[in-house]
């Protein structure tokens, strides 16, 4: 996981904070939790993204990833199937807005604002995961299990459709 300098953890504390008593608050049962949380990190991704390219698109995608290994490799957990419903969570919206412009602005003060947002990204689903889980083990292991899902889900919800639009514009390859 990228480490974030600690001044930049303090200025994203409070929004990662009032986010996770919304989702704890509202949303009791661990389905609804989970798909909460897998709503605000597909969103999150999308809002914090500097721009609609192969290659930012490519790197939110392989974040997911990473803080999946990385949360099985540090807590020495497997990650549970996430079995997806689609929901939509509306009430989050404007907290998912406030950190992703925390994100936004902290990345755009930084010596290569083209890469800060990456980290701070991957730093803010890992703490939202640990806050809401309380770190009980199956709950954590159920979190793996929603970013091991929203790797191949973030491509066919975004990447393939760039693809589409990309093959439109240039040609098709194959």
């Amino acid at each position: 996981m990228p480490y974030i300098a600690r001044e930049q953890r303090l200025l994203l504390e409070e929004d990662l904070t009032c986010l996770t008593n919304e989702l704890c608050d509202i949303y009791q049962a661990t389905i609804f939790r989970l798909l909460a949380y897998k709503y605000v990190c597909l969103r999150l991704g999308i809002e914090v993204s500097p721009q609609r390219r192969y290659a930012v698109l490519s790197a939110i995608r392989a974040i997911y990833s990473d803080v999946n290994l990385e949360w099985q490799r540090r807590l020495e957990i497997k990650p549970k199937k996430f079995m997806n419903f689609d929901a939509h969570f509306p009430i989050l919206d404007e907290k998912i807005k406030n950190l992703s412009e925390k994100i936004i602005n902290i990345a755009a003060q930084s010596q290569e604002p083209h890469l800060a947002w990456q980290g701070l990204f991957n730093y803010s689903m890992t703490v939202l995961g640990l806050k809401i889980s309380g770190k009980n083990k199956e709950f954590l292991a159920r979190i793996a299990g929603v970013l091991e899902y929203l790797h191949d889900h973030f491509y066919e919800v975004e990447m393939a459709v760039y693809e589409d639009e990309q093959i439109i514009k240039n040609g098709d390859v194959f």
